[in-house]
């Protein structure tokens, strides 16, 4: 654990205006005034009562306080205001590590009865661990009413925005939450110690690791990020399996005296590949679960953190309540103090309007995808009419401008045009429809409104990553055809991944940091005054973009979905692609949360269903119905005669997979034992402490 503290950066949007001073101005007056409230808020020592009662609440003496500091200070002038260096303005926060035994305190009231048992549990943290304590220290403080209108009436904010703050909002609600509902503060970001990332970067190329020291990134960014890197290792280890499968079922078709082409491979080679992979990734996705929920145990064995992770689900849900989320006050089944409800029948309401608009969203995706196949001559009549549109697949037809197989670089126009259609849809105006979906479903958590938004953008990607598949697949039955798209695909989403991902953002990110510091050193010389090194640093740092993890989970989800839906189509040497993919992208994923985005936000690991983990798992068990209809394609394309229907091929080869995919799945525990018997050591343990006359 760092013994320096931890720094935050808490910004103030770019959109705040005011009618008489320019933005600039104005919002260096909010990030003063901000730093001010909080000041102040240390100072009266208002820590939050919904932890724990007024007549519980423990004050740990602590002469090292937090640290609140405007980015520029009010005394310049006007002119200097608009020549301050930087346009994104904040009020830097620095959380002394002794600072934190008093938001340990109440967390577990129970630990501060021996203080060298508190010391000790926070001493133990990583840094990550430490970072989600800071920042659960500052949500620990709040504002009382006379401050909020003191910042209403100095910044000139609408005077209804108090009469909208009642006294449940004062007493229950965190001065983060208050200030972000009214619009005062955009994101509390977590600052990079630059000594100990500049040493796990050394030590990432210094040393001969195949993979990165998750443990160590686990450390530094916290646990939902060491939990990533955890999974993409064993997800790299795992593709082995399909890659020896694939190298034993070439090597039998060369003892066999058959060539590599693609018509000459068995049926009954491709057939055994496509159960393995199907029962492959049924396996893997209950040794995934086990080991999320062996993460948990593991990283979760400070005593400050196991209550926290496994016990304490409501506090997660109070402290991560979203500022717009409205509703009734009500009294709380769980804490007994008051707390906005929204019920649960208008909310199902919602859910299913928002998915019928969604289901509209994704057959407009889909029309938009079977109009590009026309153009590219995908689609033709004699094959497909019910998916032929005349109008449009005339530009494909043979001497016409977009000729698949005429000579020049016209014929190429479609394909690149679908791939910027594809990108416009999903990142500028599926995206858009999906988060004013979701806002509008008025989710209490920020969780609960991310795992709404993450399933609604998956099955926008899906469609278009997997539709011209589907529906070469399953409508055409050209395997050579999907064979050849597949792989097109793989390859180019790799190469998109690594341009899109981490070349352009780098550089983004070293121009805008290089203006940065033109600017801050065009200040220093015009004033000859030395701004402090650490807060230079910041403004560099506010220039990249804000880390998500949705892309980087998705494009493996993507790629894993195409190992295994489409198994039985999939070229055998395939798995050696995706291994090398999955290599590049793990380290070139420690690349970008190093220098390329923000630093992320610390969590903790939580004893519940990962969303992504549930997706792959749907993938797996979906893998079982799609190959099944492959091979009935491929029984059709050959024509291979048998005494059985189709249905009834497809209904015993889809049976028989189901079945022994459920031996697996009930065979298999979720919960290691190991785990399992910790629980219950714990458990024990309590009990003896609240009754001592157990016997051992």
């Amino acid at each position: 654990m760092s013994t320096s503290g931890v720094r935050f950066c808490l910004t103030v949007p770019k959109s705040l205006k005011h009618p008489k001073y320019s933005d600039n101005t104005y919002q260096i007056r909010v990030a003063h005034r901000l730093a001010e409230c909080l000041k102040t808020s240390i100072m009266e020592n208002r820590l939050m009562s919904t932890f724990i009662p007024t007549d519980r609440q423990i004050n740990i003496e602590c002469d090292d306080q937090p640290v609140f500091t405007s980015c520029c200070t009010i005394d310049e002038t006007p002119t200097d205001y608009n020549n301050c260096g930087h346009s994104t303005h904040f009020v830097l926060i620095y959380i002394p590590k002794l600072w934190l035994k008093q938001c340990a305190s109440l967390l577990r009231p129970d630990l501060s009865i021996d203080k060298q048992e508190l010391n000790n549990c926070v001493q133990k943290l990583t840094d990550g661990q430490t970072a989600w304590l800071a920042e659960l220290a500052i949500r620990s403080l709040v504002l009382s009413k006379a401050h909020i209108k003191s910042l209403v009436y100095d910044l000139g904010l609408s005077l209804n925005l108090i009469g909208n703050i009642d006294e449940y909002i004062l007493s229950n609600r965190s001065a983060l939450f208050i200030l972000e509902y009214l619009g005062l503060i955009s994101n509390l970001t977590r600052s990079h110690d630059k000594m100990e990332r500049r040493s796990i970067w050394t030590d990432h190329f210094s040393t001969l690791n195949v993979f990165p020291n998750s443990e160590k990134l686990r450390q530094y960014f916290g646990d939902s990020i060491g939990f990533y890197f955890v999974w993409m290792k064993s997800y790299c280890v795992y593709l082995t399996c399909p890659l020896i499968a694939g190298l034993f079922c070439q090597v039998f078709n060369l003892l066999n005296g058959q060539h590599f082409e693609d018509k000459q491979v068995s049926l009954g080679i491709h057939l055994v590949y496509t159960i393995f992979m199907i029962l492959w990734a049924v396996i893997c996705t209950k040794m995934w679960q086990r080991e999320y929920i062996s993460c948990v145990d593991r990283w979760s064995g400070n005593a400050l953190i196991e209550l926290a992770a496994n016990d304490l689900a409501w506090l997660f849900n109070f402290i991560d309540q979203r500022p717009t989320f409205h509703g009734t006050w009500r009294q709380s089944r769980v804490t007994g103090l008051m707390e906005l409800h929204y019920p649960a029948a208008k909310r199902r309401l919602r859910y299913v309007a928002s998915g019928f608009i969604t289901l509209v969203c994704l057959l407009w995706a889909i029309f938009v995808n079977i109009a590009l196949l026309n153009m590219e001559g995908f689609i033709v009549a004699e094959k497909s009419p019910w998916f032929h549109i005349g109008f449009v697949s005339q530009f494909a037809e043979p001497h016409a401008i977009f000729d698949p197989n005429a000579n020049g670089i016209l014929s190429y126009i479609p394909g690149v045009l679908h791939s910027l259609m594809v990108f416009v849809m999903n990142q500028m105006v599926f995206r858009a429809i999906a988060e004013h979906l979701t806002e509008w479903e008025n989710h209490c958590t920020n969780k609960d409104y991310e795992r709404a938004l993450i399933i609604k953008r998956f099955l926008f990607e899906l469609v278009d990553a997997y539709g011209g598949l589907i529906y070469l697949g399953f409508i055409l039955a050209d395997r050579l055809a999907l064979r050849s798209l597949l792989l097109t695909m793989f390859a180019t989403d790799s190469i998109r991944r690594l341009t899109l991902e981490c070349i352009i953002p780098y550089i983004i990110y070293r121009f805008r940091a290089w203006k940065e510091k033109q600017s801050i050193g065009l200040i220093k010389r015009n004033h000859n005054s030395e701004k402090p090194v650490y807060q230079i640093r910041v403004e560099r740092e506010l220039c990249a973009d804000i880390y998500e993890s949705f892309d980087d989970y998705l494009e493996m989800v993507l790629q894993h979905g195409y190992l295994v839906l489409f198994a039985y189509a999939s070229p055998l040497f395939i798995t050696i692609l995706a291994i090398l993919c999955t290599f590049l992208e793990i380290h070139f994923d420690v690349f970008k949360l190093f220098w390329v985005t923000q630093c992320p936000k610390s969590n903790l690991l939580l004893r519940e269903q990962s969303i992504w983990l549930l997706l792959l798992g749907i993938q797996a068990w979906l893998s079982v119905l799609t190959n099944a209809g492959l091979l009935i394609s491929e029984i059709h394309r050959l024509e291979i005669l048998t005494d059985m229907t189709a249905s009834t091929i497809f209904l015993i080869f889809e049976h028989c997979l189901i079945f022994i995919a459920l031996c697996i799945h009930f065979l298999i525990s979720d919960t290691p034992v190991t785990v399992r018997d910790a629980r219950l050591s714990r458990d024990f343990a309590r009990a003896r402490l609240l009754n001592p006359k157990i016997d051992n």
